[in-house]
């Protein structure tokens, strides 16, 4: 059947159990999805406190946050100053501090880059325009193949509503054919089907 729905591509690829994301987290080839993503789109993936590989566009990346653990040497991107601080109970101060290379740690935290940060709650300069403002959508779209069976037409169907109009039909029956509710409608049925409406049958019954 025909569906259009505009989807927000970064909500399909952030969002737990659509292809997006098992193709990026779950897919035995996942690293090689992440930078053709990252080469197409931008931005950059980061994992999560679940292990989750999420994306985000360069606008984050850049206004976000890197820090690494002095120990283990574990890098960990961040977009809230404030809420990092605050989970791992933090001054904000002294991590802008070593982020703008005014000190070399903090309780275990080193700066993986120095760059100009304020030293107050708030994020770091802004660079530009937020392109999440304007985001970037895809047109997902389902057809439906029709066969009539009295002209043996076939027709490629992108709006049912429409079709039903040209056919003097009801889109609720085509609706059901297209979905696999209903084997007919008049002499329509889906171009897979092998047999013609039983209805048909009954206008010629076959010849004795």
């Amino acid at each position: 059947m025909h569906r259009e729905r505009i989807v927000d591509i970064e909500e399909r690829v952030n969002r737990r159990n659509t292809k997006l994301w098992f193709m990026m987290n779950e897919n035995s080839r996942s690293h090689l999805h992440r930078e053709k993503f990252v080469q197409d789109n931008g931005g950059m993936f980061y994992q999560n406190d679940k292990g989750e590989w999420l994306w985000r566009n360069d606008y984050i990346v850049k206004n976000g946050y890197w820090l690494k653990r002095k120990d283990t040497g574990e890098k960990v991107f961040f977009e809230s100053m404030s809420e990092f601080c605050k989970k791992h109970d933090l001054s904000i101060v002294k991590i802008c501090e070593i982020m703008n290379g005014k000190r070399k740690s903090y309780k275990g935290w080193e700066p993986v880059e120095i760059r100009p940060v304020k030293e107050t709650p708030g994020a770091s300069r802004s660079i530009g325009e937020n392109p999440a403002n304007k985001k970037k959508y895809e047109i997902v779209t389902q057809t439906a193949i029709f066969k009539n069976w009295e002209t043996n037409e076939i027709v490629l169907v992108t709006n049912i509503p429409e079709f039903a109009k040209k056919i003097n039909g009801q889109k609720k029956e085509l609706y059901m054919v297209a979905k696999g509710q209903k084997k007919s409608y008049k002499e329509w049925t889906l171009a897979t089907c092998s047999a013609p409406p039983a209805t048909m049958n009954k206008k010629n019954p076959p010849k004795k």
